[in-house]
């Protein structure tokens, strides 16, 4: 009797698996492929389009996507604004049947790689993410806004416990090494002035770093550093986080400098010359609404 009951659990057992790898080879991911990038265009919203070259199974909980591309409107007709050469994310089984996804994720970008993990609560959601070589190339929207070529190579982790209801409540931080940062030789504007931007390395090396922590609606900026490149940053202070981005307040204090080469790329600087300190660096001051901040160069407002 007992064997025949352990015989009946092996065919069981072994019809579900047949008919899970054949569902699994059979699922018609295309059409998946179509439903998730039509999904991803509405949460973004803004007229984007989101495009792959493929989208295969992983596992049983996964997905893996090869040649993710984002596309807006550019200065000249449409413009990809995000490269990832590809994509892999997977869900916990066992979280999807309590409701409550856990999904481990990678994205390759250039040589650099972006993963981590996403949890979604009834209250919050929590990213864990790491950031490994991240190339800003990866991200053409940066030089389609500014105009500026830059390349990077970004170290670091975050960690947020975002808060769904009111994300101002939102806890956690960012903590990023700039081991590299670069900008390429360019013609751009800065309001109606042309300029002439050379090829620059603005921060190089573990000195420069990014950690803010947030809490209690304040973002607080504990090192916001470039250093051993053409542009000496160093600015500390608080953001002060609102419901609508617009209303962001700042209360950031620091200082920079510039090489001769960045000096000479910015020629109004000789306006501001008298604020200069005796190490040769110019105290900053940036307060006021994100949507109309005031920057200060010593006793000196810039005209923004």
């Amino acid at each position: 009797m007992g064997s025949r009951v352990v015989k009946y659990i092996v065919y069981f057992v072994a019809f579900f698996v047949c008919y899970a790898v054949f569902l699994y080879w059979v699922f018609p991911y295309d059409a998946l492929k179509d439903r998730i990038l039509s999904s991803m265009e509405r949460q973004l919203g803004g007229g984007l389009s989101v495009s792959a070259k493929s989208l295969a199974p992983y596992w049983f909980t996964g997905v893996d996507v090869e040649g993710l591309s984002i596309e807006g409107a550019g200065a000249q007709g449409a413009a990809e604004l995000v490269q990832i050469k590809s994509a892999r994310a997977r869900a916990s089984l066992i979280s999807l049947l309590i409701g409550r996804p856990n999904i481990n994720f990678t994205l390759k970008m250039g040589k650099g790689e972006i993963s981590g993990s996403a949890s979604m609560g009834e209250d919050a959601v929590s990213l864990d993410v790491g950031l490994d070589n991240v190339d800003l190339s990866s991200f053409p929207f940066i030089a389609a806004g500014t105009g500026l070529k830059m390349s990077s190579k970004i170290n670091g982790q975050v960690e947020l416990q975002i808060d769904r209801q009111q994300p101002v409540r939102s806890t956690g931080g960012v903590t990023l090494r700039l081991d590299s940062l670069k900008i390429a030789g360019a013609e751009i504007k800065l309001g109606e002035m042309p300029l002439t931007i050379p090829d620059l390395d603005i921060a190089k090396g573990r000195e420069s770093q990014i950690k803010i922590t947030l809490a209690k609606g304040v973002a607080t900026v504990e090192n916001f550093k470039f250093a051993n490149g053409d542009l000496a940053l160093d600015v500390k202070g608080k953001i002060f986080l609102s419901n609508k981005v617009d209303n962001y307040r700042f209360n950031l204090n620091g200082a920079f400098a510039v090489t001769q080469k960045l000096g000479e790329a910015l020629p109004f600087l000789f306006i501001v010359d008298s604020q200069k300190q005796e190490d040769g660096s110019y105290p900053i001051a940036i307060t006021g609404r994100l949507a109309k901040p005031s920057v200060k160069i010593g006793t000196f407002t810039l005209p923004l």
